[in-house]
C-alpha cells in the first residue's frame, strides 16, 4: 500500500509520520500485528496493575486494547502532536485513565524507577534504520532513557521486525549491563497474498542488577510459549533469529507457488540443540490437476539418505516422477537422532510439513507418508572423531530396512559420500553394544569378500589396465595406495591374493586408527604403512636406487585433503619415475567445484599420454570420477585399447573361479562406460 515507508529511512522522520497519519487518519496502524496476535505475549509480561510507559505508541489500538481489558495504569507517548490529539480524541469520554502525552523519546520528563514495563511496538525499528555510527550512537541515549525509567526487574517489552542491525545493536546494548535477554518469534498464519511474511519478534529485556563477569542470559522460544532454547553468545541468538525470517521467507514463497527449477531444503532441529534432526527436500513436478495428488512426504530409511535416488536432485526427481505427486518433500533422517517409528516421524513432523503445502490444497484431502518400506531401519554411531587431513569423521553402522547390515566410514564434509563400506553379517548386530574395538582387533564376522561402493569398483577397473593384470597377481602385483579413506579397498585386495604387494601412505594417525579398528585393515609383509607425507614419499621413493616399481598408483583425494594433489606438477613427474613402464595412475576424487576437477584433469593430461574416464559414481551424482591413466609409450587405437582391458577382465574373472576364489571379479559394466580422451 502507498502509505507504507518507500525505503527505510523514513521510519525516523517525524514530518513522514505526521503525513502517514494524515493520510491514514483514524484507522490504526498494525502492520506489526493485530493485538489478538500480541495479545498472549503481552499478558504473560504485563500485569494488570504494572505503571506501564507506551513509547512511540501512534495510532495504534494496542494501548486502548489493553485498557479494555483492565490495564489501567497505561501512559503512551509520541512525538507527534497530530497523532496524540487524534488519539485523545478517539478515548475521551471512553477511558478516562487512559494518557497521552507528546514526548521525545531520547528525552523523557519522567522520574527514575517510575515504570515497570516499558512496551515499543515498531518504535526501535522506526528510529533505528540501519546500524550507522550516529544511529546507534542516537538509539543508545533512548536505550539509556528506557533504563533509568524502568524499576530493577522491569521489563522493557520490544515488538520489533528483527532486521540484523536492531538485533546487534540492542542485544549487544542491553547484555553489557546484565540484563536477561528473551525473544519471543511469533510466526504469522500462512494465508493470502496480503499476509506479511516476516514474523514477530516480541524482545523482552529485564533489568537486573549488574554483576561484573556473570554469563549472559540469552534465550530463544519460538510462540508464547515454545521451550526456551538458551544461548551463550549473542552470535547464536541473531542467528537463530535470522533462521527463523528465512525459514517464514521460504514458507511463505513455496505456498504461493512451484518451484521447478530448483530444490529447496531445509534443515529441522530439535528446542535446546543445535544438532540437526531432518532434512527437508522439497522438489515440484507440474502433473495433472488432481486434489488427490496435489502433495505427499517421502521418509528416507536410515542409511538409505547417500543412495542416488535421495542423495541427489536427479535421483529426487526420478522419485518424484514415480510417487505422481505436484510436490513431494523428501525428508532424511539423522545420525545421533533417536525416531521411534514411521508413525511417531510423522506424528512429529505433521505441522512443521504442513507448512511446505501448496497454497491451493485441498483442506479435506489427507496427505500422505511414503516411504521405500515398512521401517525406517536403523543407524548407531560407533566412532566419532576428528581427524587434520580429513575434518570431522564418523563410523557408522545402519541396517535399511531390508536388513542388510553395514559399517560405514563418512567424513562430515561429504556427508553422502561413503569413503569406505563393509557387509557385516547379521549376527554382528546382535548384542554388541560396545563403543569400540581394542586396537588392532578384527571381527570375523565381517564380510570382507566384496566391495559394493561404485567409486571402489571403478578402481578396480582401472586395474584391468595393467599389462596381464591375471598373471601379475598371481606372481606379485605391487599397488601404492595414496591416501586410506577408502581403506576398505586394499583391505578387499590383501584378501582377495596374498601375493599382492601393497603399500599404503597415511600420515594422518585418525585415519590409521580407523582403518585398523573398524575396517581390518592391518600391517604384514605384503602391505605396509607408510606414515608420512604424502608428497615427501612420492619423492623419497624416486630418489631411492633400489628400483622397486608400482604396477599402479592409487591416490584418493577428499574435499579436505589438499596435499598430494594432481595439481602439483613435479608430484605427477615424480609419481611417473615410481611407476613400471605400463603402469597405471588411478586417481579417484569426489570434487562438487567443476573448476577444480577439469583443473586436475589438465594436469593430468599434460603429464600421461593416454587418459580414460569412468562414469559419475550414481550414488552421488556429482563430480566422482576415476581418472585412469596411461603413459605416453600405449598411444594405441582407442578401441583396441579397451578390448585389450576387457580381455584382461575376462581372464582375471576366469582366473577367481577357477581357483575356487569366493570373489569373483566382474568388472565388464564399469568397463563398457569408459570413456578416452
Amino acid at each position: 500500500m502507498d502509505l507504507l515507508p518507500k525505503t527505510r529511512q523514513e521510519f525516523s522522520s517525524a514530518e513522514y509520520w505526521n503525513t502517514f497519519f494524515k493520510k491514514r487518519g483514524k484507522e490504526s496502524f498494525e502492520w506489526y500485528g493485530e493485538y489478538n496476535e500480541l495479545s498472549g505475549i503481552l499478558h504473560k509480561y504485563i500485569k494488570t496493575k504494572d505503571q506501564t510507559l507506551v513509547i512511540g505508541c501512534g495510532s495504534s489500538r494496542l494501548s486502548e486494547d489493553l485498557y479494555d481489558l483492565g490495564y489501567h495504569s497505561l501512559v503512551n507517548i509520541d512525538i507527534s502532536d497530530i497523532v496524540i490529539k487524534q488519539m485523545k480524541a478517539r478515548s475521551e469520554g471512553k477511558r478516562p485513565q487512559l494518557i497521552y502525552e507528546k514526548m521525545d523519546v531520547f528525552k523523557m520528563a519522567y522520574e527514575d524507577n517510575q515504570y515497570s514495563v516499558v512496551l515499543d511496538k515498531g518504535t526501535l525499528d522506526a528510529l533505528l534504520p540501519d546500524g550507522g555510527d550516529k544511529n546507534v550512537k542516537d538509539i543508545s541515549r533512548m536505550f539509556h532513557e528506557i533504563s533509568r525509567v524502568l524499576r530493577i526487574g522491569g521489563r522493557y517489552i520490544c515488538v520489533s521486525l528483527a532486521q540484523k542491525h536492531i538485533i546487534d545493536t540492542a542485544l549487544q546494548y542491553f547484555v553489557e549491563r546484565g540484563w536477561m535477554s528473551r525473544v519471543h518469534c511469533l510466526l504469522r498464519t500462512s494465508g493470502g497474498q496480503d499476509v506479511f511474511p516476516l514474523p514477530v519478534f516480541v524482545f523482552i529485556f529485564t533489568k537486573f542488577k549488574q554483576i561484573p563477569g556473570a554469563s549472559p542470559i540469552l534465550e530463544f522460544s519460538v510462540g508464547e510459549d515454545g521451550k526456551a532454547e538458551r544461548y551463550s553468545k549473542i552470535e547464536a541468538l541473531s542467528n537463530m533469529i535470522e533462521q527463523s525470517q528465512n525459514y517464514s521467507l521460504i514458507r511463505d514463497n513455496l505456498q504461493k507457488k512451484l518451484h521447478l527449477d530448483d530444490q529447496i531444503q531445509l534443515d529441522l532441529h530439535s528446542p535446546g540443540s543445535s544438532a540437526l534432526r531432518y532434512r527437508l527436500t522439497v522438489v515440484d513436478r507440474k502433473r495433472n490437476k488432481d486434489k488427490q495428488k496435489k502433495f505427499a512426504i517421502f521418509i528416507v530409511p536410515h542409511g538409505r539418505e547417500v543412495e542416488w535416488m535421495f542423495a541427489t536432485s536427479e535421483g529426487r526427481l526420478q522419485l518424484s516422477d514415480s510417487a505422481g505427486f505436484q510436490r513431494l518433500v523428501v525428508v532424511t533422517l539423522h545420525r545421533g537422532q533417536s525416531y521411534g517409528s514411521l508413525g511417531t516421524i510423522q506424528e512429529e513432523l505433521s505441522g512443521k510439513v504442513m507448512d511446505l503445502a501448496p497454497q491451493d490444497l485441498d483442506p479435506s484431502v489427507k496427505v500422505p507418508f511414503l516411504s521405500a518400506g515398512t521401517d525406517i531401519g536403523s543407524r548407531q554411531v560407533r566412532f566419532e572423531g576428528e581427524s587434520p587431513g580429513y575434518g570431522k569423521l564418523v563410523v557408522e553402522e545402519v541396517m535399511p530396512e531390508d536388513e542388510t547390515h553395514y559399517r560405514r566410514l563418512i567424513c562430515l564434509s561429504q556427508e553422502n559420500f561413503i569413503q569406505s563400506e563393509v557387509k557385516l553379517l547379521k549376527e554382528t548386530s546382535k548384542g554388541n553394544k560396545k563403543k569400540s574395538k581394542s586396537k588392532g582387533s578384527r571381527n570375523p564376522l565381517e564380510d570382507y569378500s566384496h566391495l559394493s561402493l561404485d567409486h571402489q569398483n571403478e578402481v578396480l577397473a582401472g586395474l584391468m589396465m595393467v599389462e596381464d593384470i591375471a598373471t601379475k597377481i598371481s606372481s606379485g602385483l605391487r599397488l601404492l595406495f595414496i591416501g586410506l579413506a577408502s581403506c576398505s579397498l586394499p583391505v578387499f585386495l590383501h584378501k582377495y591374493s596374498q601375493k599382492i604387494h601393497i603399500d599404503v601412505v597415511e600420515p594422518d594417525i585418525v585415519m590409521e586408527t580407523v582403518a585398523k579398528e573398524w575396517f581390518g585393515f592391518k600391517e604384514d609383509e605384503q602391505q605396509r604403512l607408510h606414515r608420512s607425507d604424502r608428497c615427501q614419499y612420492v619423492k623419497g621413493a624416486a630418489e631411492r636406487l633400489d628400483g622397486i616399481k608400482y604396477d599402479a598408483v592409487i591416490l584418493t583425494l577428499t574435499a579436505d585433503r589438499q596435499s598430494g594433489s594432481p595439481s602439483d606438477q613435479d608430484l605427477l613427474i615424480k609419481l611417473k619415475e615410481i611407476m613400471a613402464s605400463s603402469g597405471v595412475l588411478i586417481i579417484s576424487h569426489f570434487y562438487q567445484e567443476s573448476e577444480r576437477a577439469s583443473r586436475i584433469l589438465s594436469n593430468v593430461q599434460d603429464n600421461f599420454g593416454l587418459v580414460s574416464i569412468a562414469k559419475k559414481d550414481k550414488t552421488l551424482g556429482t563430480a566422482i570420477y576415476c581418472l585412469c591413466v596411461l603413459p605416453s609409450s600405449h598411444r594405441d587405437n582407442k578401441s583396441s585399447i579397451l578390448d585389450k582391458w576387457r580381455t584382461n577382465a575376462d581372464s582375471l574373472r576366469k582366473q577367481s573361479s577357477k581357483v575356487g576364489n569366493s570373489t569373483i571379479l566382474d568388472l565388464r559394466e564399469q568397463l563398457d562406460e569408459l570413456k578416452i580422451l
